[in-house]
């Protein structure tokens, strides 16, 4: 069995066993990497929040039944290992830190710790805490039910002062830049004085689970879509997903990212098309939040903590809807590289698309594309700055359809 395209097939013998061992191998050892892939969190219960202080991720959990370990976790190593931070029968609903203080929320609770969670402090509340926020100097508490509004602290919580929207569940606190939003059961709030004045955004019949900032765009997740406002609430427009309740979202450069019950989705083009991206889950996942640290998109479900290469999310680039008439594989551009390049292809109907890269022993060094894609014209890009330089071979193979084409990467 020749694993390597045709038209590497005529730089090497078929009888080099030896060679086709190891681009098994590392053929094998590079597809487990372009999916998502199952972090070692010792819980079963639902991962609801996560933050981050310098290299450590944070994660706080929600237990589904009195008989699951729920808590909060930290991880050193991006999340491959976990430990205890303790919390192990409580829910944590809301997770945020500042420089070095870490602030957890649970029941009627706000805990700060100074030392990664080794040790605990509790600074307040009387009222369930369902969002936590930092913004500058000031700690922000959003309240859900008993005292709900949202309430400001500027010295970690010692002491708390009424900020506004009294009266109101609180749903979701995100800060971007020098503004805070709150969402709520009925539409979406903004304060750009640091929480002191609050102005009403619209979506008044939506209630609000998440929210994302890209420029101008803002961008709503709610229990029937993702809404998208582009002159700062005046008007507002549906971009999809209309079937998938409670998302999240995270916003990196041009993509927007949105996790649900139904799985986990992207858009480059502000919800013309969405792409599905759940390989490796064994399930449709009822992905909960989504979070990114370093070159990783993470997001936690019902099960555990999943993490897969942002670069696998957000290298495609989908440029025109227009139906193509047949698939199609384009040149690379530039050619020769150093060390960036674009690959253009086409795909005539909704497809299963594989396109990866080999060197000249046909070894596959990169999975730049696989998933099921709509219609459409694609750009998908490469980094080559971990390859050597040389000539490498990239295939793109879609149903009967396969193809290879030829570049060249000089440093």
């Amino acid at each position: 069995m020749d694993l390597r395209p045709d038209s590497i097939r005529k730089y090497k013998s078929y009888n080099n066993m030896k060679k086709l061992f190891v681009a098994l191998v590392i053929f094998l050892a590079v597809s487990v990497n372009a999916q998502w892939v199952q972090m070692n969190v010792p819980t079963t219960a639902n991962i609801c929040c996560f933050t981050k202080i310098g290299t450590n991720l944070f994660a706080g959990t929600r237990r589904y039944s009195y008989n699951q370990i729920g808590g909060v976790y930290l991880s050193t190593n991006n999340g491959y290992n976990w430990s205890s931070l303790g919390f192990a029968n409580k829910d944590i609903y809301s997770i945020a830190a500042s420089d070095s203080n870490l602030f957890i929320s649970f029941e009627s609770t706000v805990c700060l710790s100074t030392n990664n969670g080794t040790n605990w402090n509790y600074v307040g509340f009387n009222a369930m805490v369902s969002e936590l926020a930092v913004l500058g100097s000031k700690l922000f508490a959003g309240c859900f039910s008993l005292n709900s509004g949202i309430y400001s602290s500027t010295n970690n919580g010692t002491n708390w002062n009424l900020s506004g929207l009294n009266d109101s569940p609180i749903t979701k606190l995100e800060v971007s830049g020098t503004n805070i939003y709150a969402g709520t059961q009925s539409g979406i709030y903004i304060s750009t004085d640091n929480g002191s004045n609050w102005s009403f955004l619209g979506l008044t019949t939506h209630n609000v689970s998440s929210i994302a900032v890209s420029g101008q765009n803002l961008f709503v997740g709610s229990g029937n879509g993702v809404y998208l406002s582009t002159n700062n609430g005046t008007t507002w427009s549906s971009i999809g997903l209309s079937i998938h309740t409670y998302s999240s979202l995270v916003v990196s450069d041009i993509n927007l990212i949105s996790a649900s019950y139904n799985g986990i989705y992207l858009t480059t083009n502000n919800g013309i098309n969405w792409l599905a991206f759940n390989q490796g889950f064994n399930y449709i996942p009822n992905a909960g939040p989504l979070f990114i640290k370093d070159e990783y998109l993470f997001v936690g479900d019902g099960q555990s903590v999943w993490r897969r290469p942002l670069s696998e999310i957000t290298g495609i680039q989908n440029i025109s809807t227009e139906i193509p008439s047949s698939y199609s594989l384009s040149q690379n551009y530039p050619n020769p590289f150093n060390p960036n390049t674009v690959i253009g292809f086409q795909l005539s109907v909704v497809s299963d698309v594989s396109i990866k890269i080999y060197d000249v022993q046909g070894r596959e060094v990169q999975t730049l594309v696989n998933e099921r894609m709509n219609a459409g014209t694609y750009e998908v890009s490469v980094d080559g700055m971990g390859l050597n330089s040389g000539v490498y071979f990239y295939q793109m193979r879609v149903s009967d359809f396969k193809e290879t084409r030829r570049m060249l990467l000089i440093k």
